[in-house]
């Protein structure tokens, strides 16, 4: 909305013409303030200035210029970092109203990431000795309140008590906001050291291309600094500097660097589930530190890219992450273990888990680019068409795997050279949370489907039967192509179906429902392993009618006379289900199979229906890119 984009321009420029218009008619020739009238402003703003602190900052800075008091120096600022400059150039006021609030909330301690930062004991000696200056001068406005209509009472010394509260208050800034400064640091520290590792991982993969290159007779792919591909497009924009618009704000979202972030998190900031993690911790931030909001220059950081950079990131990547080098291999491990703890800080939209491993990276990179092998046995009776399918599936997985940690490596290459404008509360950067969220969404995919070849061979081989049986199924399609609730009734039948058909496919439902599958032994070794799955007495009892209502199709006259195959006849009853009108060459062993089926199958729909509604999803994205291959 271009609105939103316009709107803190106009925030920005409002203040400064405010300020300027404010200093300009303070200091012509033709306004002369007198102490009294200086007074009266002074006190109207004190008894709102609990609203409203920035009102009462803007009446302190122009009380010193219509008593021309001579304010302390303020070239401590050179010194600030450059955000921070901008913040105190906005409006070109010696008085910010986030320092005063800072002050008078008498923090001794900042969180920042789950970390304690303790404020410094000369810091909290000036915040006291402003206070003191604050007290002295409200104290001073509080016996003019009571005085000023009494004839003949003398005036207050006003010019006095403000210098005291400027020479006070320039005291608590210069030291109260370098250490800010160098708590940000020191909460910026986790995203430092990956993108520091990310960049000694992009050394080490240039120095095995160009090695490679120079083995071959090549000339260098390289022609920069620069490993990743990143945008070109970017757009600049100016947030404003005030608190009270409660602009929250990240690299490649909005204004970023806030340390007014460091304030305790919201109720969804606090919450760590971290389920599965070996480290779960409560993130528990006391107070409210209420600090500056700097503003901050934006940018896109992710942008657009093309097809064909992407690709070769992508195997790049999967090169790095099946690399025989060593040290590459060292480096890509430390990169995903920094990562990790960075998820456990700052994921506060997934579960924030610390278990985020590189075997999952190292085996989706092995499927990418065709290393990998399914169990020995696992494909052997499949049609080509079907194992084209399941290629491209198992591809599609492991490709999902490596994009979003290749995402998660260009926002650490983004932000490279603008880590002054990423916020410390590292929560609050959308972009570094939407980048590590996708990473461990896939991670959890990838180990629960990918890293056991087991379970990537059945998936893969399952949804392109499913995807398969379109073709002679057409209210499959339909559905498939709806997305009703009725499919996901067929669906549960349709694994079931497809395990009872090929027993090695039921290593998937029998994580779902492991009550059926009571025994499971595998032969050969790791990796190529394959499951024998004992059924309990229920399942037995399934795999029975199974096989006899094949068998009675398979001889039925009439089936036999349009020349269905029973396979195809079976799938395309369990596709209607045990309450659909029956055809004049059914028998009653297929109503009774379809029966048992439907009672195993609400089973594995309800035992575990989170994680059955996660592998759904997965499912229909393989069956669909089944349908492309």
């Amino acid at each position: 909305d271009l609105s939103d984009r316009i709107k803190p321009a106009l925030r920005f420029a409002m203040t400064s013409m405010a300020d300027s218009s404010l200093q300009n008619h303070v200091g012509s020739p033709q306004c002369r303030w007198t102490p009294e009238a200086v007074l009266d402003r002074l006190l109207s703003t004190y008894y709102h200035w609990s609203i409203d602190a920035s009102e009462f900052a803007r009446e302190v800075q122009f009380s010193t210029l219509a008593l021309s008091i001579q304010t302390a120096s303020r070239s401590y600022r050179d010194e600030f970092s450059p955000n921070y400059k901008l913040l105190f150039l906005q409006g070109n006021t010696d008085y910010r109203p986030e320092v005063l609030e800072a002050c008078l909330k008498q923090e001794d301690q900042v969180f920042v990431n789950g970390t304690q930062f303790q404020i410094s004991a000369f810091t909290a000696e000036k915040s006291s000795a402003m206070r003191q200056c604050l007290a002295q001068l409200f104290e001073m406005l509080e016996l003019w309140s009571s005085n000023r209509l009494v004839p003949g009472s003398q005036i207050p010394d006003a010019t006095t008590a403000l210098c005291s509260l400027d020479s006070a208050w320039a005291d608590f800034e210069k030291c109260y906001v370098p250490e800010l400064m160098s708590i940000e640091a020191l909460a910026r520290q986790p995203l430092q050291r990956a993108v520091a590792l990310e960049r000694e991982l992009q050394d080490l993969e240039r120095h095995e291309v160009l090695s490679a290159n120079r083995r071959q007779g090549r000339t260098s792919a390289y022609n920069g600094s620069k490993y990743l591909s990143l945008p070109v497009e970017t757009r600049q924009t100016r947030e404003n500097g005030s608190l009270s618009d409660g602009a929250s704000s990240s690299l490649g979202d909005s204004a970023c660097c806030t340390p007014s972030s460091l304030q305790s998190p919201s109720a969804k900031e606090r919450r760590f589930s971290g389920a599965g993690s070996p480290c779960v911790r409560q993130r528990q931030m006391s107070g409210d530190v209420s600090l500056m909001r700097v503003p901050s220059e934006t940018a896109d950081t992710l942008g657009t890219q093309s097809k064909e950079s992407r690709s070769k990131d992508l195997h790049r990547l999967a090169h790095s992450a099946s690399s025989t080098s060593t040290k590459c291999h060292e480096a890509l491990e430390n990169l995903v273990m920094q990562v990790a703890g960075l998820n456990a800080l700052a994921n506060v939209d997934g579960k924030g888990r610390e278990d985020l491993t590189s075997d999952v990276l190292e085996v989706a990179a092995d499927v990418f680019l065709g290393r990998w092998q399914p169990p020995s046995s696992a494909s052997s009776s499949k049609e080509t068409s079907t194992m084209a399918a399941s290629a491209a599936i198992r591809k599609f997985l492991a490709r999902r795997v490596l994009e979003s940690f290749l995402d998660l490596r260009r926002y650490f290459v983004a932000v490279t050279d603008r880590m002054n404008y990423v916020d410390p509360q590292l929560c609050n950067n959308k972009a570094l949370v939407k980048s590590l969220l996708a990473w461990e969404e896939a991670w959890e995919l990838g180990s629960r489907f990918i890293v056991q070849p087991v379970i990537l061979e059945a998936l893969s081989s399952m949804a392109a039967q499913i995807a398969e049986s379109q073709r002679y199924a057409p209210q499959l399609a339909m559905h498939l192509d709806e997305q009703d609730a009725e499919l996901f009734l067929i669906l549960p039948r349709l694994v079931l179906l497809c395990a009872l058909a090929e027993p090695t496919q039921s290593v998937l439902p029998a994580n779902f429902i492991p009550q059926h599958f009571v025994k499971q032994t595998w032969e050969g070794e790791e990796p190529c392993a394959v499951p024998t799955v004992s059924y309990s007495a229920e399942m037995t009892d399934l795999s029975r009618d199974f096989v006899v209502a094949v068998h009675d199709l398979a001889a039925s006259h009439a089936y036999q006379a349009s020349s269905q195959p029973a396979w195809e006849v079976l799938v395309r009853k369990t596709i209607a289900g045990p309450g659909a009108e029956a055809d004049d060459g059914d028998d009653h062993s297929v109503h009774s199979f379809l029966r048992r089926l439907e009672g195993i199958s609400l089973e594995l729909q309800r035992t575990e229906p989170q994680a059955w509604n996660g592998c759904c999803a997965v499912l229909l994205q393989c069956i669909e890119e089944a349908g492309r291959a």
